[in-house]
């Protein structure tokens, strides 16, 4: 297992990679794999939940008319197994919340208005409680729709 810094850094590069994919028009390869690369980032980061919270600057999502298709099935509770009900994933809007979760951070960062142990603290919480379950909907609606054109 990496160190907490190293696996700070890793991400940080990971998600400023992540923020480029989303923000171009780009395959649906490279933002499934980049979405990849950011889940599995999120995974090591360090747990920093002494960090003060703090504040953060409003990113804007882009439109994301370029992707390949806009609506999904997703499951409500995977962990239900009673019940089959499933609802429908929209991906531009989970890539858009995912990116405004990473993007205020960063860009709180380059512009030394926020502490890394706060950025870090912002990111795991919110990939625990929001962009982490989007991340695996998108994941899977894009590993499907990969599948499919590649036959």
């Amino acid at each position: 297992m990496e160190s907490g810094a190293t696996a700070v850094n890793r991400f940080i590069v990971t998600a400023k990679h992540f923020v480029e994919v989303c923000r171009t028009p780009s395959s649906a390869e490279t933002v499934h794999r980049a979405l990849v690369g950011l889940y599995t980032a999120a995974l090591d980061l360090p747990d920093w939940q002494s960090a003060k919270d703090e504040r953060f600057p409003e990113v804007a999502a882009p439109d994301f008319r370029w992707l390949p298709f806009q609506y999904y099935r997703s499951i409500s509770d995977p962990l239900q197994l009673s019940d089959d009900r499933s609802a429908m994933g929209d991906l531009g809007d989970d890539l858009g919340d995912t990116l405004v979760e990473i993007e205020a951070p960063l860009k709180a960062l380059d512009a030394n208005t926020a502490s890394l142990e706060g950025a870090v603290k912002r990111w795991k919480t919110s990939f625990l409680t929001l962009w982490g379950r989007r991340a695996i909907d998108s994941i899977g609606a894009l590993h499907a729709h990969l599948a499919r054109t590649e036959r």
